[in-house]
């Protein structure tokens, strides 16, 4: 009996697992998304979906200079520290930049309905300074008259790559028959900052020089500050095109 069973057994697992493959077996959704990240960027981007509901998610985008302006105002909400000359400053510092973000995540049900995401931001971001706002700014650099009187109208030129680990929980729906909206609660991590600050002064030597110790000190103290303060959380919204 028991060599019987094995035989039928045998059979219907042979049966499974030469069955022909049929489309809906190996589902894959393709949908082009716009989307807002509160304090990270506004996108667009591309979500590839697989069989058992396992998502890759890319995006590129912006960080627009009022989500830098609302990240400040939370902060100083919280630090008095945090002074209006900083808060200025590293507006000033990441007036342009370029975020790219990737994802991957998983779907649990099969209808639309909660998703979880979890990846990797690189965001570079560029922008400018006078002399005067940096030592002011900073509050702890010491230069003599003959620098000050050229960094109230020289500019350092400043760029800072940032990367960042993130985590997103959300849902989906569908709303229209190929039209999506998805809305989620994420948070990223800073866990490393890079920056590049250049004083191309039209000044004597002596006064070059001592621009570029500026220069030295202002980079340490940007990257200080994003490290310590740039781990926003997210509120994301997304309009998707499922194709």
């Amino acid at each position: 009996m028991w060599r019987r069973c094995g035989s039928v057994i045998a059979v219907v697992v042979l049966c499974v697992w030469t069955r022909p493959v049929h489309a809906e077996d190996l589902p894959v959704e393709i949908r082009a998304e716009v989307m807002s990240s509160l304090f990270i960027d506004i996108a667009g981007g591309v979500m590839i979906e697989g069989p058992g509901r396992i998502r890759l998610r890319t995006s590129l985008g912006a960080l627009p200079r009022g989500y830098v302006r609302a990240a400040n105002a939370i902060i100083q909400n919280f630090e008095p520290s945090y002074s209006d000359e900083t808060a200025r400053l590293v507006e000033d510092s990441l007036q342009s930049s370029l975020v790219w973000r990737t994802h991957f995540g998983w779907r649990p049900f099969r209808q639309r309905g909660f998703y979880l995401h979890t990846g990797y931001t690189r965001m570079g971001a560029g922008g400018g300074a006078t002399g005067l706002q940096i030592i002011e700014g900073v509050g702890n650099i010491s230069v003599p008259p003959a620098v000050l009187s050229v960094a109230a109208t020289q500019s350092l030129d400043v760029s800072a790559l940032v990367h960042m680990w993130d985590v997103e929980i959300g849902g989906e729906w569908t709303v229209a028959d190929q039209l999506t909206i998805r809305a989620g609660l994420g948070w990223s991590r800073t866990f490393d900052a890079r920056t590049d600050v250049q004083a191309n002064w039209e000044a004597s030597p002596a006064v070059s020089l001592l621009a570029d110790q500026v220069a030295a000190e202002y980079e340490a103290w940007l990257e200080r500050q994003i490290r310590k303060w740039f781990h926003p959380p997210t509120l994301v919204l997304a309009v998707g095109y499922q194709f």
